[in-house]
This record gives structure tokens, C-alpha cells and sequence, in this order.
């Protein structure tokens, strides 16, 4: 979930596999830049955007995103 208002991403780290909660992650972010920046893009491309920055950091760079210390909300 993301409160664009108050630029926050709520993501439910244990419901879905770490590759996925990353690509969420990665979709939320490119919609809070979006808003943000007075961009407008479809959901067909924030989706491109991020299964390619996923493609880019993760398989490329090798980059790991740690989520062990992200705090929980309930």
C-alpha cells in the first residue's frame, strides 16, 4: 500500500517472496516519484519501469535490498 500523501510504502514482507516484495517496492516507488514530479505514466509502465530497475540492480549489479531491519506497522 503507499500513502502518497505522506510519501510511505506499507509492504507486507512475509505475505509474498523477497524477489517480489523488491519489484513491489520498486512499483510503489515509481508511482511516489510520479505524483510527486507531476509525471503520468500508465500501469503497463510503472510495471516495465520496475521489472527493469529489478533487472538492472538485482541480476546485474548483484544488489540486495535488506529488509531485516525495516520496522512494522500495525
Amino acid at each position: 500500500m503507499t500513502r502518497h500523501l505522506y510519501q510511505k510504502i506499507y509492504l507486507d514482507k512475509d505475505a509474498t517472496p523477497r524477489s517480489e516484495v523488491d519489484e513491489i517496492f520498486l512499483h510503489e516507488l515509481i508511482h511516489i516519484i510520479e505524483r510527486h514530479m507531476g509525471m503520468k505514466f500508465d500501469d503497463m509502465d510503472i510495471e516495465r519501469l520496475a521489472e527493469g530497475l529489478c533487472i538492472i540492480l538485482f541480476d546485474n549489479l548483484g544488489i540486495e535490498f535488506d529488509w531485516s531491519n525495516i520496522k512494522e506497522v500495525k
